[in-house]
């Protein structure tokens, strides 16, 4: 089984973020979404707003590595690419991995 828990916090830069630009980043995150369907894969994902700062949020697993899980790791590729003040975290479990059964794994994201 291959669990997945992850956070990035949303910017478009490393000082002060420019809502139409947020906007932008926003819509193309959200199709991006959309065209590899993350929102119905066997996880959670969301865009969630909290004070004016745009956290997305995932959390899932899976019986065996799958698309899904390659999705995940092009979804945090992606928010590097186009937002660059981003960072986050992605833990990731394999237990079909002799050498790393029972241990997180982690990706890191800095935009």
């Amino acid at each position: 089984m291959i669990e997945y828990y992850g956070w990035i916090s949303l910017s478009n830069s490393t000082y002060e973020s420019d809502d139409y630009e947020m906007k932008f980043i926003l819509d193309k995150l959200t199709t991006f979404i959309s065209k590899h369907k993350l929102d119905d894969s066997s996880g959670f994902i969301k865009i969630h707003i909290v004070n004016v700062s745009y956290q997305l949020i995932v959390s899932g697993n899976t019986n065996h590595y799958s698309q899904d899980i390659a999705d995940i790791f092009e979804l945090y590729n992606y928010v590097a690419q186009i937002s660059q003040g981003s960072y986050g975290l992605l833990y990731v479990r394999n237990d079909e991995l002799i050498w790393n059964g029972n241990t997180f794994s982690n990706k890191k994201i800095k935009g």
